[in-house]
C-alpha cells in the first residue's frame, strides 16, 4: 500500500509539468488533439505494461498455479524486465527536463 501510494504521489506531482511541456511544444491548432492524446497514451502504456508483465508471469509459472515459490521467481523477473523500461522512462524525463528553454525541433534540425 505504501509503495502504491508513493507511486501515485509521484505521478501526481509530475503529471502537470509533463502535460504543460508537451502542450507547450504544440501549435495552437493542435493543442486540443494533443491534450486528449496525453490521456490515451498514458492508458495505452499502462495496458501494454500490464499485458507484457502478465505474459512474463505466465511464462514463468503463474499459468500452472500460484505458489510461494512461483511468486518469488516471477517477482524477481518482473522487476528485472521492468528495470530497463524504467531506466528508459527516467532518461526520457531527464531529456524532457533538459529541453526546457531550448526550442522544439522536428528532429530533422528544423524548428517546428
Amino acid at each position: 500500500v505504501a509503495a502504491a501510494t508513493l507511486m501515485g504521489v509521484g505521478f501526481g506531482l509530475c503529471w502537470a509539468f509533463i502535460s504543460r511541456r508537451i502542450l507547450g511544444g504544440l501549435a495552437d491548432d493542435e493543442r486540443a488533439i494533443g491534450s486528449s492524446a496525453i490521456a490515451a497514451v498514458q492508458q495505452t502504456g499502462a495496458a501494454a505494461g500490464a499485458a507484457i508483465m502478465g505474459v512474463v508471469a505466465n511464462l514463468l509459472g503463474f499459468s500452472t498455479g500460484l505458489t510461494a515459490e512461483s511468486a518469488q521467481a516471477v517477482a524477481v523477473w518482473v522487476f528485472v524486465i521492468g528495470a530497463p523500461i524504467a531506466l528508459l522512462g527516467a532518461w526520457s524525463a531527464w531529456r524532457l527536463a533538459q529541453a526546457e528553454g531550448e526550442e522544439w525541433s522536428d528532429g530533422l534540425g528544423r524548428d517546428a
